[in-house]
């Protein structure tokens, strides 16, 4: 009698413990089944990756005169690692058992490359092969504006949600480059804008506070390749090259396009979320 005393407690406390569990559940489960629109706002740390460079023009640009078209390559440029910020709006369209939505972030970073010299620097004009002794890339960066639409999906877990995004990104990119006179004093800075289409990924963990709040942790890749610009100064007057050769000594050239490999970046970002 004393054994099935003991085993009809122990069974009762299991039930107890089985609804109280249950209850909790459903008690986190509802945090986030009655609003499925939401709208955020994060801040991050963003970490560019490095890219190769390029700059090609008229010949005369470079001080030789010419019109073949010459180009300069440099590899590995470094670039800062930066804070970056945005907001979104989203909504779910199915939060259980698995979840299914769509989002639209507007993200903001830089990527600030510092002047560089580097050695042996091969170019190419007309198509011949040359090679610079010493070649010096001024100061530039870029001003990123990301505009990404997104298709995510999750897996809820009481109050919390495990989820992943992938989508298009549209890239305002805000570009501007140091220029120096032939005797290396700031002559000012050339600009352009320009759009380009990349991809956006991202992956993280978002918490319920309540039904109205919840808080995110997420990590996220841009993929943007091939971007080119073609600055321009308004004031005629200054130089723009390297420590041996500068551009026209009566002006820069227009003509110019600098090329960057890849302005693909990681972040980790910090946000918060409003349901309604």
């Amino acid at each position: 009698m004393k054994i099935i005393a003991k085993r009809f407690k122990f069974g009762m406390l299991a039930t107890g413990l089985a609804v109280c569990l249950q209850a909790t559940l459903r008690a986190e489960s509802s945090l986030m089944d009655n609003h499925n629109m939401f709208a955020t706002m994060h801040l991050g740390y963003s970490f560019p990756y490095k890219a190769d460079y390029s700059i090609s023009g008229p010949g005369s640009s470079f001080g030789y005169n010419t019109n073949d078209t010459t180009a300069v390559n440099l590899n590995d440029l470094s670039v800062k690692k930066s804070i970056s910020g945005g907001l979104g709006v989203g909504y779910w369209f199915k939060q259980r058992p698995v979840s299914l939505g769509a989002s639209f972030t507007m993200d903001f970073q830089d990527a600030s490359y510092p002047e560089t010299t580097q050695t042996n620097v091969p170019f190419t004009q007309g198509g011949r092969p040359g090679t610079f002794a010493s070649y010096t890339k001024f100061q530039s960066s870029i001003m990123e504006w990301h505009n990404s639409f997104n298709v995510i999906v999750g897996a809820p877990i009481g109050s919390a949600r495990l989820y992943a995004g992938l989508g298009p990104d549209v890239a305002v990119l805000f570009y501007s480059s140091k220029l120096k006179d032939s005797n290396g004093n700031d002559a000012g800075d050339l600009t352009d804008t320009q759009a380009k289409i990349g991809l956006n990924s991202f992956a993280g963990i978002e918490y319920y506070v309540n039904q109205r709040w919840s808080l995110f942790l997420e990590g996220r890749y841009v993929r943007l390749k091939d971007v080119s610009f073609k600055p321009t100064k308004s004031d005629d007057s200054s130089t723009y090259g390297n420590t041996t050769y500068t551009f026209s000594g009566t002006g820069y050239n227009p003509n110019t396009t600098d090329k960057y490999s890849n302005l693909d970046s990681a972040s980790v970002r910090l946000g918060a979320a409003i349901h309604f």
